[in-house]
């Protein structure tokens, strides 16, 4: 993807990796390079699609984030740090 999306996916994935990097420490994990590199591709993969069915399918997209609500409608918000809402110009 590239102009403002692109970006958007860009930092999206910027911070995941930020965020799953301590993850990867042999102290907190036992998940394999691998493991993790299948991990990553499907979360970037995910907001991919997600970004591009915002842009061309709108609705599609609506529909989507519902059925994910339906999920994760319990679990806790998400947390970005500060670097994260600094690069995203709030």
């Amino acid at each position: 993807m590239s102009g403002q999306n692109g970006q958007s996916l860009s930092s999206a994935v910027s911070w995941l990796v930020r965020y799953l990097r301590p993850l990867l420490s042999s102290e907190y994990s036992h998940t394999t390079q691998a493991e993790m590199k299948n991990m990553m591709k499907k979360a970037v993969d995910t907001v991919y699609k997600l970004l591009w069915l915002k842009q061309n399918d709108p609705e599609k997209y609506e529909a989507t984030l519902e059925l994910g609500n339906r999920y994760t409608r319990f679990w806790d918000e998400p947390k970005a740090d500060a670097g994260f809402w600094r690069s995203a110009g709030r």
